[in-house]
């Protein structure tokens, strides 16, 4: 076990730029751990272990966490969609690509579910009750299935 592994393990295997500075990290430490591998940058201010789940850090670089149907297939309820769900806050300023991380482009193969308050889960994904909720009224479902 690293020792990023207990630091990022508390806060679910996601973790900010300032909660690993509060645990006494600094920006060398950082650095080099993103250099040799023991942590992998998301997003500008966002790290993750780098064996968190593929699906859950495409997520994380649009902007949000695993919504709908992807929440679903990463809890184990239903198999692994086509499009990349992903719920976002209301608030939520650039989306950006979740396979280069580029900003203001979010493919034809992603679904956004845009949302004014915090839906309940982890840092990765919706709760399942949540993602059930939204696979219910996801526009993006209804169009493929007809």
């Amino acid at each position: 076990m690293g020792w990023f592994d207990g630091i990022v393990g508390r806060y679910g295997g996601v973790v900010t730029t300032e909660e690993l500075y509060r645990s006494g990290d600094t920006q060398s430490i950082l650095f080099w751990s993103v250099r040799y591998g023991t942590l992998l940058r998301v997003r500008e201010g966002i790290y993750c272990l780098p064996n968190l789940d593929a699906e859950a850090i495409r997520a994380l670089r649009v902007g949000g966490r695993l919504g709908c149907v992807s929440a679903l297939a990463y809890h184990g309820v239903a198999p692994r969609p086509a499009k990349l769900h992903v719920a976002v806050p209301g608030n939520t300023p650039r989306l950006r690509d979740p396979d280069t991380g580029e900003r203001g482009r979010t493919p034809e193969k992603t679904v956004i579910h845009w949302s004014r308050r915090r839906p309940a889960g982890d840092r990765l994904a919706v709760s399942v009750e949540e993602a059930r909720r939204q696979a219910a009224s996801c526009r993006a479902l209804s169009r493929d299935t007809l």
